[in-house]
């Protein structure tokens, strides 16, 4: 059991450094990470239209964007300033 706990913290953690969304890169390339993850979840995007979201730690707000662009109303919110700012 330990050993296949093992495979998928490692498989994990090579995914996580591909695309890790702390690196700061150019906001179209971190929407396109999001958005990579939404597809690898096998989550249809479309179904954010209509919704009301809050994205409590949203950072510098990627998540917030893409569910907006898909149609949903988006509140986020952060205690950090400087991601707030981005």
């Amino acid at each position: 059991m330990k050993k296949s706990s093992n495979s998928i913290k490692n498989k994990l953690l090579r995914l996580y450094k591909k695309d890790n969304p702390s690196i700061p890169t150019s906001l179209s390339k971190r929407m396109k990470i999001i958005l990579r993850a939404f597809e690898r979840l096998s989550f249809p995007v479309r179904f954010f239209k209509n919704l009301s979201v809050g994205d409590f730690a949203c950072g510098t707000g990627e998540f917030c964007m893409l569910a907006a662009k898909n149609g949903a109303k988006v509140e986020g919110f952060d205690f950090n300033e400087i991601s707030v700012e981005i």
